[in-house]
């Protein structure tokens, strides 16, 4: 990134922690940092607000709804706005790209699922996090996964899994909190836990076409 950022870095973590079937971890720390944590409504707000001090025109509340070819190549957005007319179009539209169906069917990509939640302090016990260490558990879930990325004022926690082992998530997600002692009694009903269908690529998988990234 060719501009100032670290002001919006919440955390850097020099060390990885993993335990298999919620059993005693291993932590490995190293020399620089592994990870460095963000907000992402903070962080991406700080590219965009970047972008649009170097020219590019922000249109926002516009949503994006489909992506159509024209004559000689030109392409059309249709949205919640006028029509977009463009002769190249890029998708930074996160996972579940409305750009990306241009390019692939849904069997094009092999699927998972993940619930997680950005925990804010006031529900945390601060004495049991490692502010150094991403946390992972490993083993618990067929090719499933719990993590733990803590950040100043907030802990970034959840679990993932191939879509087949969705309806284990919530249940999983339980017993990791109640195993990491977290959070603070009462906490866990408070949270607003979000789910998201992860597409993963397969060979399958095309990343670009003729003018669509």
């Amino acid at each position: 990134i060719p501009f100032e950022w670290k002001h919006v870095c919440r955390g850097i973590l020099r060390g990885l922690s993993f335990s298999y079937q919620l059993g005693r971890p291993f932590t490995k720390m190293c020399d620089g940092p592994v990870v460095r944590c963000v907000l992402r409504s903070e962080f991406d707000h700080w590219l965009l607000r970047r972008a649009e001090v170097a020219g590019v025109t922000v249109r926002e509340q516009y949503t994006v709804a489909g992506l159509t070819h024209g004559r000689g190549g030109s392409l059309t957005v249709s949205g919640t706005g006028d029509p977009l007319s463009a002769t190249i179009v890029v998708g930074a539209d996160g996972a579940n790209s409305v750009v990306g169906r241009v390019l692939n069917a849904r069997r094009d990509f092999f699927w998972q699922v993940a619930l997680y939640c950005e925990v804010p302090q006031a529900y945390l016990n601060i004495d049991t996090i490692d502010y150094e260490s991403v946390r992972v558990d490993w083993g618990t879930l067929p090719s499933g996964y719990a993590w733990l990325f803590p950040k100043s004022g907030f802990v970034n926690v959840g679990v993932g899994c191939p879509w087949l082992g969705a309806f284990l998530l919530h249940s999983y997600l339980v017993r990791f909190l109640r195993a990491e002692r977290v959070l603070k009694p009462g906490a866990l009903e408070k949270l607003a836990f979000k789910g998201h269908q992860l597409p993963t690529l397969t060979r399958r998988t095309k990343l670009s076409g003729s003018n669509v990234v």
